[in-house]
């Protein structure tokens, strides 16, 4: 569970991130730890360390060549999905410009419920991968429903909703779906 790219993961941001492009290159050397753990963490020379796994790989864009390149070097399976905005400044490449900041809570929000109850209900229940995916879109079609029926004091539902969708439509799974989360 990180950040991802079409065909990498990368590390996790640090606290002055957004800030990188106002700092010298020397002074972000000094203290990289604040300003990135690693920009590439999996790619395609390392993508072994998938090899005879079961990946959920909770990344941007994990559904994408870093999924490919996993299953080249021996991963068993591996459930990944598209765009997952969780900043305001993931909103913005969107092409989002008034994003405020309770749509970028309700997003983390939604996401950590769905996937949390997911997970634990598929592993709970020895479930496919497929299984998995299946009880997953399902918790989100509950949880755009509620919003939209709803949340009346949430401006941006439709947006959020949306996003939720997207979600569910870009998961994909690639290598052997019946396999079961813990065999």
């Amino acid at each position: 569970m990180g950040h991802g790219h079409i065909d990498s993961l990368s590390g996790s941001k640090g606290d002055l991130y957004d800030n990188k492009d106002l700092v010298s290159a020397e002074a972000i050397l000094e203290t990289p730890e604040k300003y990135y753990y690693k920009d590439i963490f999996i790619g395609q020379d390392n993508a072994d360390v998938f090899r005879g796994k079961k990946i959920f790989c909770l990344a941007c864009n994990s559904n994408n060549k870093i999924a490919d390149y996993a299953l080249e070097k021996g991963a068993k399976a591996f459930y990944g999905f598209g765009n997952i905005p969780t900043s305001e400044g993931e909103f913005k490449q969107d092409g989002l410009r008034n994003v405020s900041n309770d749509i970028v809570k309700a997003m983390k929000t939604e996401l950590n419920a769905v996937i949390k109850k997911a997970l634990e209900h598929g592993i709970s229940n020895n479930y496919s991968f497929m299984e998995l995916m299946s009880i997953t879109h399902f918790m989100l079609n509950q949880r755009i429903a509620y919003l939209l029926r709803e949340e009346k004091h949430l401006n941006e539902k439709h947006l959020l909703a949306d996003y939720l969708y997207s979600l569910k439509k870009e998961m994909k799974i690639l290598g052997n779906k019946k396999l079961k989360l813990l065999e």
